[in-house]
């Protein structure tokens, strides 16, 4: 029979659990940033003027850009286990108090922190909805955007792990490193390398209502974006491996040659 990965039903209690955590209270803040997003980019004017004008309501592409931030900021803070789920372990804990592979327990942590990032981003349906309704455009914009949005969410989470195992003995240093990579993240990437930049190509695809979707630098930007972070996800989550077998090996005691093995 197939078992589930631990680490992936620990999420999921987390998720359906009925008390509220910090998890929950930090998103919540999240989605109130969307709406706020939602409320100032609503359109302004008539529909008469918008075509005029030629230049469409930009609600969805409002929402979205700060989907993406607040996703990140999460997932961040996730990796880092500034915030954890009710009765979630660490994945130190893990590491060290089971004897699970550390394969294992890192791909039940990308999995799970995945299934949470489309749990969240199942709470933001609802104002996704309403910007698509008020300022239109193409649902395939909309989901190489929403990809972007999980791609993203996964590079941070497995960045903010990486640095609190590395350096999470020294608080606040983690807390002002992780800080400064998301910064750097945005307004870095916007700056100098627009295709690995989530806002610059939410912008390509959906900057006027999504009707650019076959124009080549927005594919060019969401395929850029795609194939960067997905190899950094693959560089970081093996240093993530590696870090979590070095913590299991310290924690192991030595055995003189002729004690027995521990019984298995």
């Amino acid at each position: 029979m197939l078992r589930v990965n631990p680490l992936i039903t620990g999420i999921w209690r987390g998720l359906v659990a009925p008390e509220v955590g910090a998890a929950q209270r930090t998103y919540f803040g999240c989605l109130a940033l969307q709406a706020a997003a939602l409320v100032l980019w609503w359109p302004k004017h008539s529909l008469g003027h918008a075509l005029s004008s030629e230049q469409g309501p930009q609600p969805l592409l409002a929402v979205i850009a700060v989907l993406g931030l607040t996703t990140a900021y999460y997932s961040l803070r996730a990796g880092a286990e500034e915030i954890l789920l009710p009765g979630q372990q660490s994945l130190r804990e893990w590491a060290l108090g089971t004897r699970l592979p550390i394969g294992r327990i890192l791909g039940g942590s990308l999995l799970g922190h995945l299934m949470q990032t489309l749990f969240l981003i199942t709470l933001s349906l609802p104002l996704i909805a309403i910007a698509y309704t008020v300022g239109g455009g193409r649902g395939d914009a909309l989901a190489l955007a929403m990809c972007t949005v999980l791609i993203q969410a996964l590079f941070f989470w497995v960045a903010g792990a990486v640095l609190y195992l590395g350096i999470g003995e020294r608080a606040q240093l983690a807390f002002i490193a992780g800080r400064a990579l998301l910064c750097a993240g945005y307004v870095l990437t916007a700056w100098r390398l627009a295709g690995a930049s989530h806002l610059m190509v939410s912008i390509e695809l959906l900057g006027t209502g999504g009707y650019r979707i076959d124009a080549v630098a927005g594919i060019a930007g969401y395929h850029q974006f795609l194939l960067l972070h997905t190899a950094l996800i693959v560089l970081l989550g093996i240093v993530l491996y590696l870090q979590l077998r070095r913590f299991r090996r310290r924690s192991t005691p030595a055995r003189s040659p002729g004690a027995p093995a521990a019984p298995g």
